[in-house]
Order: C-alpha cells, then structure tokens, then sequence
C-alpha cells in the first residue's frame, strides 16, 4: 500500500497514456490490498451495513500517523472509488500479468457481491464478459491445467 501510494501521490492525471495506466494499476493494487484487508479484520459488509469497525484507509505515505480504523462501509466506498478510477485511467492493453480495466471492474464485481449488492456485482461481470478480453479455458485444458509438466 506505502508503495502504490507513493506513485499514485507522484503522476498527474493525463500526463500520458503509460503514466496513467501506471497509476491505474497501483490504483488497483491499493483497492485490491484494502479489500483483502478488511475482509480479514473487518466483519462481513453485510452484518450491520458496513457500521462495523473495519481498518485504516492508507491513502497516504505519512509513516507517523496513528489514524482511527474506519468502518467497514468506509473502506468499501474506497475501494470502489479506487477501483473506478483506475478502471478509467487504465487504457493500454497489456497481458494478464498487469492490472487491466476488465481486472478492475472483475473486483468491482466481487466487491458488490460481498456488499449484497448483486445488481452492480452483475452489471459489472457483464462488462468483464463482453469485453471479449477474456475467455473460459475449455474442459480438456482445464482438467491438465493444474497438473504439473514433466
């Protein structure tokens, strides 16, 4: 997280198309670390609506505040505003090892999901689905898919 928000603090908006794909992409690090984290030491968004107690936004790079946790709803609005920015800074087509738009709005998806909201957790796994970046692994690949190569 310190590191994606130090380049995230660092490049302009629309200085370039690869300077906005690499904030985009630290974006999308930052919103993925804060789900992953309050998924563990928050409760469920769905127990009290997000009232819950969850952890500290990190959106800077000051190693010497000692800020007061958020609640759970807090961190899921961040996340979601994260990762709708970085879906829209995120315009260069690179391969599945970097962070994509479709990436993105995959974890928006899953994001609504774990909110109850199942309207945008559909709205936005049709976007991932029709973008046609991506494709289901036919059965006979899938099945040796994990088997290791000799």
């Amino acid at each position: 997280i310190y590191s994606s928000n130090r380049i995230i603090n660092v490049i302009e908006d629309g200085k370039s198309p690869a300077l906005d794909q690499l904030k985009g992409e630290n974006l999308f690090l930052r919103a993925l670390s804060h789900f992953n984290l309050v998924r563990i030491f928050g409760l469920p968004y769905t127990q009290g609506q997000g009232d819950n107690p969850g952890i500290v936004i990190k959106d800077n790079i000051i190693t010497t505040d000692f800020p007061a946790r958020n609640t759970v709803k807090e961190v899921y609005d961040f996340i979601i505003t994260d990762l709708l920015k970085a879906a829209s800074l995120m315009t260069v087509k690179k391969n599945a090892c970097f962070a994509s738009k479709e990436a993105a709005y995959a974890l928006l998806s899953r994001v609504y999901l774990y909110m109850g909201d199942d309207e945008n957790a559909i709205t936005y796994t049709n976007l991932v689905i029709t973008s046609g970046r991506y494709q289901l692994l036919a059965t006979a690949v899938y099945k040796k898919y994990f088997v290791p190569v000799p």
